[in-house]
Formats: structure tokens, C-alpha cells, sequence
């Protein structure tokens, strides 16, 4: 009864709907719900204002929020990074001094216009090693992450769906 309340709770607290297609799950938003104000909603939240605005933000969720009840962490931060600059993406992603914490996820992206559309071009995730010990035991579930992503986030905005999922498959080895 309680997994069922807080799956209940979460879907409707961010306005998204899951549609199952056999392994293929497709998150749909609720369009009626209005697009929170993320300098006020996430935990930080820093906008670079020169030419090409560079954005980072950052939210901390409980464990619980993604599926993992395991206790191997307190809390799963996800740490975003934006800019129109491309090379600077591709930099912050090699950069091996770039590393997450063991319960970080960092999700990078180029966006290619004012109305903050991800580029298909460069998107990476960088993935903390117990958050990576719960995917690989099959206790976070993606989905979360992405209807987060894609209803909080990018409300309204052009969100990629497949290019983020095989970014963050691609982070994982999976």
C-alpha cells in the first residue's frame, strides 16, 4: 500500500503519465499542469548571464523517489549542467577532475536556442558508483529520471527522449 501511495504521490506531484509498451515505457506530461519555477523549486540554481548563458542547478532526492529503498544512500543529488557552448559540454564531460560523488548524477546538455531545446549532438551523464550500484541491481528506476526530467525540467520544452535514455544507457553500460 505504501509503494503504491508514494507512486501515486510522485506521479501526480510532477504531472506525468508512464504508457507501457511492453519494455518501451513512454512519459507523457500533463499539459494542464503549470512549468515550476526551477530557480525556486531546485536546491541551487546558477545562470551564467554573458553571451551564451551557462546554467547548473541541482536538486537532492530522497532515494526512495527513484525506487531504491536499499539505504546505501541518503540521498541522490542530480547535478545538471547547461550551455550553448558545445566544446564546453564535451570538456566537462571528459574532464576527468569532473567525477560525481558516490550519489550524484550529473547530467550535461548543449541547448541550441533561447528556448532552451536540447541539442541532439551532446548529451552526457556522469554517474556516481553506489547510484550505479543501484541501477545494476535493478532498484533505480529510470523512469523517474526521465519524467522528472522531461516534465519538470523541460516543460514545454523540446526534450529528446531516446538521445537522453541511450546517453544515460550509454553511462551505465547497461
Amino acid at each position: 500500500m505504501k509503494k503504491t501511495y508514494i507512486l501515486l504521490l510522485t506521479l501526480l506531484s510532477f504531472g506525468l503519465h508512464a504508457q507501457t509498451n511492453g519494455e518501451l515505457v513512454t512519459i507523457k506530461c500533463d499539459t494542464t499542469a503549470s512549468k515550476i519555477d526551477l530557480k525556486t523549486y531546485m536546491d541551487t540554481y546558477f545562470v551564467e548571464e554573458y553571451v551564451n548563458p551557462d546554467r547548473e542547478m541541482t536538486k537532492a532526492f530522497d532515494p526512495v523517489f527513484f525506487g531504491d529503498k536499499s539505504k546505501r544512500m541518503h540521498t541522490i543529488v542530480l547535478n545538471i549542467f547547461c550551455s550553448t557552448r558545445g566544446e564546453l559540454i564535451s570538456g566537462r564531460f571528459r574532464d576527468e577532475q569532473i567525477q560525481p560523488k558516490d550519489n550524484e548524477i550529473i547530467f550535461l546538455f548543449e541547448i541550441e536556442n533561447d528556448r532552451n531545446d536540447i541539442s541532439t549532438h551532446k548529451i552526457y551523464f556522469k554517474v556516481g558508483s553506489k547510484v550505479q550500484e543501484s541501477i545494476h541491481s535493478k532498484s533505480f528506476d529510470y523512469n523517474k529520471l526521465l519524467g522528472f526530467l522531461k516534465c519538470t525540467v523541460f516543460k514545454n520544452d523540446y526534450f529528446p527522449e531516446d538521445l537522453v535514455k541511450t546517453a544515460y544507457i550509454r553511462a551505465n553500460k547497461l
